[in-house]
């Protein structure tokens, strides 16, 4: 049985990947689908992923935080 992905879950990864970087991420959420943003300076927000599942988005951030961790 697989772990079910909730949005709590995505926003401790987003909240793991902002403790070591500068940047501030965010997740935005339309239509069932999930992507993640930065907010971009002077305002607005740039996209990092695409519009993709719960479970997508899990692999995503896991591996930016391995990466993260690996520097």
């Amino acid at each position: 049985m697989t772990n079910r992905i909730t949005e709590k879950v995505l926003e401790t990864k987003v909240q793991n990947i902002n403790s070591r970087t500068e940047g501030e991420y965010f997740i935005q959420y339309a239509y069932g689908k999930c992507q993640l943003c930065k907010v971009a300076e002077g305002g607005g927000r740039i996209d990092i992923s695409r519009y993709c599942t719960k479970a997508e988005l899990a692999n995503t951030l896991d591996t930016i935080y391995t990466m993260l961790c690996a520097r």
